[in-house]
């Protein structure tokens, strides 16, 4: 569906747009796909001067032209800068740079990428590095592994075509769920119209699936961008910052797959259901908050993050659609679609600023007219009729 970035999270982080959750994260490397493992088993080795490409002692090869490790802070800019060199490659890997080494690796290890190391076209190696940023700063995303093979491609709905090119992407891409790898227009002639780098989906490398794919990074970079909000308990919370602010799509909800933001972190504390404590499914928010004064509550249950989401085309619902999957909206009647907005409390589109406050447009769950609002202190006060349940956006 859209793609979602975590802006900021209650008492985790409080990083500006664009960024990453894990303030660990100083930006991304992108390289051709077919160097990516090479890269992350033995390290980036930079040129042991300007412009050409001279290996350090102890190297038969060396990954850039640069004596500096390129780095961009955002994942569509460090695809844009590899591009500009090698505007041949067909799909490219995006690398995560840390500034200090995986705890859970190199728990003992004291190393960093220091502030001073950083200019404005790259990283500076320290002299004990020998033109290698070690391979412990350097991650390729994933944070889960799963057995995916089989699985259509959401595109063409047949069973993806791989090609044996070690260059491009294989079916063991969806085994490996964060990484992120990008087609560039090279990668078919059908792609020269747009002309725009894309996230691969999908490994299947049909033309009218790469078309496919380009045509949905357009409709994202060009869509609607909502700033919504997602409530989870501290333990996901936790997962979320470990892996770099990623989310894992649900298997279902009013929406179908994926996963759920609301319009405001109010209407989080009906919407949530995510196990803060005293256990999962509706309710679950309000469940934590109705314990605050037994023994052992934990005031940090939850948390709630502020995020900015790339709607892309969306779909407009005014009733559940429980079986709703990334490639039905790929093929849904109007499509294709990006996201999902379901209205609630069936008030209408376009959907309007938060809080909302509106009158609804059919006459089923109130009589056509009711004023609603999601702001129970406007009912009492006389400004709305009743409560809105609030839009739910589902990417």
């Amino acid at each position: 569906m859209g793609q979602a970035g975590l802006k900021k999270g209650n008492g985790l982080s409080s990083e500006p747009p664009g960024q990453h959750y894990d303030r660990s994260l100083l930006g991304y490397l992108c390289v051709p796909y077919e160097d990516a493992k090479d890269i992350v088993s033995k390290g980036y080795i930079a040129s042991m001067e300007w412009d050409c490409r001279v290996p350090p002692p102890g190297h038969d090869y060396c990954h850039t032209s640069r004596k500096e490790v390129p780095y961009s802070k955002t994942r569509i800019e460090a695809v844009g800068r590899m591009l500009a060199f090698k505007d041949k490659c067909k799909y490219a890997q995006l690398l995560e740079i840390h500034k200090i080494p995986d705890p859970r690796q190199y728990h003992e290890d004291s190393d960093r990428i220091d502030d001073d190391q950083l200019t404005r076209s790259g990283i500076r190696l320290k002299e004990a590095d020998k033109q290698v940023l070690h391979k412990k700063f350097i991650y390729d995303g994933g944070f889960f592994s799963r057995g995916h093979c089989g699985v259509p491609c959401p595109f063409c709905r047949e069973q993806p075509f791989i090609n044996p090119d070690p260059a491009v992407p294989d079916e063991s891409l969806r085994r490996r769920v964060g990484v992120a790898v990008f087609a560039c227009p090279a990668a078919s002639p059908g792609l020269d119209e747009l002309n725009i780098p894309f996230f691969l989906a999908s490994p299947c490398s049909r033309e009218r699936c790469l078309v496919a794919m380009q045509q949905r990074q357009m409709r994202l970079s060009q869509g609607n961008k909502r700033t919504v909000y997602h409530a989870c308990g501290r333990a996901t919370a936790n997962e979320i910052q470990k892996c770099g602010g990623k989310f894992l799509r649900g298997s279902g909800g009013e929406g179908g797959g994926g996963i759920y933001f609301a319009h405001t972190p109010r209407e989080c504390w009906w919407k949530a259901e995510d196990d803060g404590g005293y256990g999962k499914g509706m309710g679950a928010v309000r469940r934590w908050w109705a314990a605050r004064n037994e023994k052992g509550w934990d005031q940090n249950g939850y948390a709630f993050l502020e995020c900015e989401v790339m709607m892309g085309r969306e779909l407009e619902a005014s009733d559940a659609v429980h079986d709703m999957t990334f490639k039905d909206l790929q093929h849904k009647e109007g499509g294709p679609y990006d996201s999902v907005v379901l209205d609630r409390g069936h008030t209408g589109y376009p959907v309007p600023a938060p809080p909302v406050v509106k009158e609804t447009v059919v006459g089923d769950l109130h009589p056509r007219g009711t004023l609603l609002s999601t702001r129970i202190e406007d009912v009492n006060e006389g400004r709305a009729e009743s409560t809105h349940p609030g839009y739910e956006f589902v990417v």
